[in-house]
């Protein structure tokens, strides 16, 4: 679970945009620098908000719905690199659906087995 980090820094600080009168008024650099330690955990965020698309990055507890994004159901008792190797396939999964290839790689990851369809010829 994410949390916050302490003495986070803003890396874009308020106060220095503010014209030069309220650059020496205290307390409008005092209030600026409350809402940059408030605002700086969403700024840091968007800044990093490529990382949570990924699968193979993104925090563990967005993984699951980050799956749901791709219509994938992925268990919470699998291990997390489990987990991230589904999400992360699924779209190529999408592309083999109906064949005898993306079934058998759909159950390899349900089941975390090998698995080996044989097709009967008609």
């Amino acid at each position: 679970m994410r949390g916050t980090v302490a003495a986070l820094p803003n890396p874009h600080p308020l106060g220095p945009s503010l014209p030069a009168l309220y650059q020496e008024d205290g307390f409008a650099q005092a209030f600026l620098t409350a809402l940059d330690e408030v605002l700086a955990p969403v700024i840091n965020t968007l800044d990093n908000i490529d990382s949570y698309f990924d699968p193979y990055v993104t925090p563990e507890d967005f993984l699951s719905w980050l799956g749901t994004w791709v219509a994938i159901a992925i268990d919470d008792q699998w291990s997390v690199e489990r987990r991230r190797e589904a999400v992360a396939r699924a779209v190529d999964l999408y592309r083999l659906r109906g064949t005898a290839a993306g079934l058998g790689q759909q159950i390899e990851i349900y089941t975390g087995g090998t698995v080996e369809i044989v097709e009967q010829q008609q």
